[in-house]
This record gives structure tokens, sequence and C-alpha cells, in this order.
């Protein structure tokens, strides 16, 4: 069976009411969301060899090669979190590291 307000009850709820909206038109959420991607960056580190020469000397076309550029490179996973205004948090895995439940919890993101 509901009881009945009396009307300071009434005034106290309605005026908790006022704040809340008020304090909401202020702030807004879109402060509070954190949103989060995790994306494999692709890489190549080529190797450059030295050569040397006699000033005013070249080098035969034949005693340079060009090594083939690697079309697969190699990879890294970005783990990445941004808010409403910058960003939160990032971490380059390292090879061999997967995300899990765990890896999350360890980083302080319940």
């Amino acid at each position: 069976m509901p009881c009945e307000l009396k009307p300071k009850d009434i005034e106290k709820r309605f005026f908790t009411c006022e704040q809340l909206i008020q304090r909401q038109q202020r702030k807004g959420f879109l402060h509070r969301i954190v949103t989060g991607d995790e994306k494999w960056i692709f890489y190549d580190n080529p190797k450059k060899k030295k050569y040397y020469a006699k000033p005013n000397q070249s080098l035969p076309s034949t005693s340079i090669s060009t090594p083939r550029p690697n079309i697969h490179g190699s990879k890294i996973m970005l783990c990445i979190w941004w808010d409403q205004k910058n960003l939160v948090y990032y971490e380059l895995l390292k090879p061999g590291d997967s995300i899990t439940s765990d890896w999350y919890t360890s980083i302080g993101y319940n």
C-alpha cells in the first residue's frame, strides 16, 4: 500500500529532481565515454648497406645491389583509447601477445 507524502517530502523530491536535471544540462555525458580500438600496424625497417669509394670514383652498377622491398613487412598490434577531447591511453603489444580479458584488467580498464 503506497504511503502519502507530506508536502515537505514532495518539495525535497522536486528539488532533488531539479538539481539532477540542471547538473546533466551543465556537464552532459560525452565526457564520460571512452572508446577503444585495436589495429594491426604494418611496418618495414630496411637495412641499408654502406659502400665506400675513393674520391671522384663511382661504384660499378653491378656492385650495388638493391634488395626487393618486403611486401609483407612486419606487423604490431596498437591498442588505443580516447574520449571526447583527447587520447586517454595507447600501447603497442609485443609480438606474440594477444588481447584477453586478463590483459584489459592488467592495464586498469575494467
